[in-house]
């Protein structure tokens, strides 16, 4: 498992300053797709959690808003602070919190959803685009 990813990843988040996120997580996004093409990390929920973070905050840059897998409640709450953190400092647009929490709603947690995401044969960093 891919537990540590996660931690680093907020640590990572935490810890720069917020003007930063933005290219620290497309940096984030590279390497780890890397390391799924060399097969020095296998997929998981932390590798799915992690690039379906970064690639909702790298599309929505862009006024494009997908859904993800499911994501652990402890890894929602923890991007839904981030992206305030963004919003607050003018990263993101201001419309972008509801974006995320309709696309992060607790109907998606996996923790309430486990048999799903065991039945499921998701790939990490797939997305299906939510239109309104």
């Amino acid at each position: 498992m891919n537990w540590g990813l996660f931690e680093s990843f907020c640590e990572m988040l935490e810890s720069i300053p917020i003007k930063a996120v933005l290219r620290a997580v497309a940096a984030e996004r590279k390497m780890v797709e890397d390391d799924l093409n060399k097969k020095r990390t296998e997929p998981d929920e932390y590798v799915s959690s992690v690039l379906g973070f970064c690639n909702f905050l790298m599309l929505a840059v862009c006024g494009v808003y997908e859904s993800v897998a499911l994501l652990p409640r402890e890894h929602r709450a923890f991007y839904s602070k981030i992206v305030r953190r963004l919003v607050d400092a003018g990263e993101l647009p201001p419309e972008i919190t509801g974006h995320f929490e309709r696309i992060f709603s607790s109907k998606f947690d996996s923790s309430a959803n486990d048999s799903r995401l065991s039945q499921s044969n998701s790939t990490p960093g797939r997305f299906t685009q939510i239109t309104n």
